[in-house]
């Protein structure tokens, strides 16, 4: 069993240490608010939650980065919130200095999920809204508020972020939207979810499916009118999160199904993708996965018109092989490529002994793929792990195989959940945090709960060729470890423990340097050597 305690370190911790794998921070930037402020809710007074959710980064015309995702702050990055969560915009130059930044919503729930620069330099965003006031009223909402539905919320702004028109969509049950992409024709194409059983805007929902979801697609034409909208799906719950254009115009639809009647399902959660012409008519449909659950969240198309699909799966068999997840108790990254009929070409899962998931995957400039998520592993395909959930990123070659990876984050959860690559050659990851701790690569957090956006430079792994290497021997350990290097060192040293704080300090005294860890408590440490080299971590018995 793979356990998320000290056992599992004990088991698994390697004694080796070197200089970090993977591409330095060139900048990185912090946003969000913090708890403290107060919204009004019919005529309640309520404090923000001062949460602030970053789900998707996109690259703009002008060289900068526009940021969807939500927020419950009303303070420091953020102003203008409606209510307990609003849909966050925000434009960031290409240096990460914001440019502007809006809320939009009403006094109850408003989550952001997807965000593309449009043909008219404007901006198209979707997600989904719990309110009928602020800036939804007039929006045409359907559901029942007090009980708690959603409508998909579509809106469409200038490229300064005011709204020109706004759309919700969707019956009196619950709806929500996870992606959303401009048309050629000038419209646009939203791709989430429904459970109305056929009333407001839901037509061709599964007659089986009560209780359930069916992936739902919307095509609206360029003023936000419905166009056409199709429910795909079986007994069971269907959802897509990623619409991709292909040359021709048809459309891949891709995501998560949990139903077996005529579809193949492999066990319980399957990766999900159906090819349909450009007008929603269903050319075929494909499931993935093992017999345990394995969740699909973000494709994009390869060159010859085919895709690439990554998420995290709990399977090791069926699709999935190669899993460092055995005994189905956590997650591996699972990526793999296929051509444009859908069939796999090549399979990697990646990780450690503890859990891993795919978020966003990029074709890259040089024929490759790059995965962002995260892990929570030290060990496997992980060099190494700041603490909990860490930002993952995964560069793979033309076959899949694995050329680097690093990891960036603090002591606390911190995900990343989208990527793009820049014209350097680099990337920029962004996500949401919990970190705010001193041995970690964030900084400027305002405390619980922030959006993080850090831009990676250029790297080829060869860099690492030259760099001197040290091993830390026996760990984990009761007393004592030795730090043992290739050649005399003498830097100063200093371990961490888990918040962040110094409690030891020593300088290595040559080729081999004993450390008496007597007075620390069991549990695990950090140790950082002056210089280029990568921290380590030990475990205190």
């Amino acid at each position: 069993m793979k356990k998320k305690f000290l056992s599992t370190f004990i088991a698994s911790f390697l004694a080796f240490g070197f200089y970090a794998q993977g591409p330095a921070i060139e900048w990185q930037k912090c946003l969000g608010g913090v708890y403290g402020d107060t919204v009004q809710i019919n005529d309640t007074t309520v404090y923000s939650s001062g949460e602030d959710l970053i789900q998707k980064i996109r690259k703009t015309n002008d060289g900068g980065y526009i940021l969807v995702g939500s927020t419950g702050s009303n303070n420091n990055d953020v102003s203008g919130n409606h209510g307990l969560m609003d849909i966050w915009v925000v434009k960031l130059n290409n240096v990460g200095v914001i440019q502007w930044q809006k809320c939009y919503g009403g006094s109850y729930y408003e989550y952001g999920s997807d965000i593309q620069q449009t043909s008219d330099g404007g901006y198209i965003v979707c997600g989904w809204t719990h309110s009928i006031d602020g800036d939804i009223a007039g929006s045409g909402f359907h559901g029942w508020q007090n009980n708690g539905y959603s409508d998909i919320f579509v809106f469409k702004t200038t490229s300064s972020g005011v709204i020109q028109w706004k759309k919700c969509l969707g019956g009196n049950n619950q709806e929500k939207a996870y992606a959303i992409k401009q048309t050629t024709d000038g419209g646009y194409i939203v791709a989430g979810e429904t459970n109305t059983n056929n009333n407001g805007d839901v037509t061709g929902f599964n007659s089986n499916n009560w209780y359930q979801t069916d992936a739902w697609v919307v095509k609206l034409t360029s003023s936000g009118n419905i166009n056409w909208k199709k429910c795909f799906g079986d007994s069971e719950d269907d959802s897509f999160n990623s619409v991709e254009i292909l040359n021709d115009g048809s459309l891949y639809f891709s995501g998560n199904s949990t139903s077996y009647i005529g579809m193949g399902n492999h066990g319980e959660h399957d990766f999900w993708v159906v090819k349909t012409d450009a007008f929603g008519n269903e050319l075929w449909q494909k499931l993935y996965g093992g017999s345990s659950q394995d969740y699909g969240n973000s494709l994009k198309i390869t060159p010859d018109q085919g895709f690439v699909f990554t998420g995290e799966t709990f399977s090791y068999n069926g699709d999935v092989w190669g899993s460092n997840n055995i005994d189905n108790d956590d997650s591996d990254v699972w990526v793999f490529r296929a051509d444009n009929l859908g069939n796999i070409q090549w399979q990697n899962s990646l990780g450690g002994s503890i859990s891993e998931g795919g978020n966003d995957v990029v074709v890259t400039a040089d024929g490759g793929y790059a995965v962002t998520g995260y892990t929570n592993s030290f060990n496997g395909d992980v060099s190494y792990n700041y603490g909990f959930n860490d930002f993952w990123i995964v560069k793979l070659n033309s076959a899949g195989n694995k050329t680097w990876e690093k990891c960036y984050g603090g002591v606390n959860h911190d995900v990343s959940n989208s990527i793009v690559e820049t014209t350097d050659g680099g990337f920029v990851l962004a996500g949401s945090i919990q970190s705010n701790d001193y041995n970690s690569t964030i900084s400027g957090s305002y405390g619980s709960g922030d959006g993080w956006v850090v831009k990676l430079g250029y790297y080829n792994d060869l860099q690492e060729a030259n760099q001197l290497v040290f091993t830390v021997f026996p760990n984990p350990t009761s007393n004592i470890i030795t730090i043992q290097g290739k050649e005399d060192m003498h830097q100063i040293f200093k371990i961490f423990d888990q918040m962040g704080r110094e409690v030891y300090k020593g300088k290595l005294n040559g080729i081999t340097t004993d450390v008496y860890l007597t007075n620390l408590s069991k549990g695990i440490y950090t140790l950082k050597i002056d210089g280029n080299y990568k921290p380590f971590q030990i475990v205190k018995e």
